[in-house]
């Protein structure tokens, strides 16, 4: 889990250990428990806005990702962070190849 506060709130994320498993709330046992035989599975993708529509591209690009053992879009995005940090003025390793292998990410 990563927690960041913020002078309005607070940010919690998550990711899930078991693979292939919808959650039914985030909470147990605080009564808000989402009904999977409710969620509607029977529309196409195109049916949805396009904001849904990337966000649910996204997850199954993710999921295959991991499945292959490649970078998930987040992964990927890190380590872009990186590597610009890596070469960025001032930094040790200016001038040098980007290797992840120095690079230690706490998850």
């Amino acid at each position: 889990a990563v927690v960041s506060t913020q002078s309005t709130g607070i940010q919690v994320s998550l990711e899930k250990v078991r693979e292939g498993y919808w959650w039914t709330s985030l909470f147990k046992d605080d009564g808000h428990e989402i009904s999977l035989a409710s969620i509607d599975t029977t529309r196409q993708i195109g049916e949805f806005p396009a904001e849904e529509q990337a966000c649910v591209q996204k997850l199954m690009f993710d999921q295959r990702q991991k499945q292959l053992g490649l970078p998930t879009s987040e992964e990927m995005q890190q380590e872009e962070i990186l590597k610009r940090a890596w070469n960025a003025e001032g930094s040790p390793f200016a001038g040098t190849d980007f290797d992840m292998s120095k690079v230690n990410i706490n998850r």
